[in-house]
């Protein structure tokens, strides 16, 4: 019996493993739309969700991250899935030993909230996450990236802008032929 109940036991520790990604990408795109659509009670309610996904945003500076993977997508005869490319990201940034809330946009566009370190550059965070997502998807076959960063903000109400200016960087830095890391708003001459 006392065999039994331990082979049940790593069969179903051996489920949830195989299910835990999935499972966090879906907590990790349900928190981050609620975030971006301001679908909250409170500030206090989000950050408790994202603590709970080991991402802590109560009192710190947050910054949007948007990595468009369909530059190429034209040239691809099958597109990735969004989770794919939603893991292809999380997986980047857990290489970078970095926690941040991440999920598909939309299909070839995958969104993260990166919440910064006190007192710190967050250039070289942001810099260190870039190397590490492009180095993903040049070990997966991806085509290189873009990558955009928003203005970092403390308000919640904020990240919806921040997440604009990202994704307008990325989309105006298409077809760049200097290959920085990422792009801010600035490097693209936009306001």
């Amino acid at each position: 019996a006392g065999l039994e109940r331990a082979a049940t036991a790593l069969t179903l520790n051996r489920l949830l493993e195989q299910h835990r990604d999935p499972m966090e990408l879906q907590a990790h795109r349900t928190t981050l739309a609620d975030i971006i659509d301001r679908r909250f009670e409170s500030a206090d309610d989000i950050h408790a969700r994202t603590a709970a996904l080991g991402v802590p945003t109560a009192r710190r500076e947050l910054v949007a991250v948007v990595v468009e993977l369909s530059a190429d997508r034209a040239h691809q005869p099958h597109a990735r899935p969004r989770d794919l490319e939603a893991e292809l990201v999380a997986a980047a940034l857990r290489s970078a030993d970095t926690r941040a809330l991440v999920a598909s946009l939309r299909p070839g566009r995958v969104g993260v909230l990166v919440p910064l370190p006190e007192g710190g550059d967050p250039s070289v965070l942001l810099t260190k996450v870039a190397q590490h997502v492009l180095a993903k998807a040049d070990t997966s076959n991806v085509a290189r990236p873009v990558i955009g960063v928003g203005s970092p903000v403390r308000d919640l109400d904020a990240v919806r802008r921040s997440f604009a200016e990202a994704a307008h960087a990325a989309e105006a830095a298409q077809g760049s032929s200097d290959e920085k890391p990422y792009y801010e708003l600035p490097d693209v001459q936009l306001r």
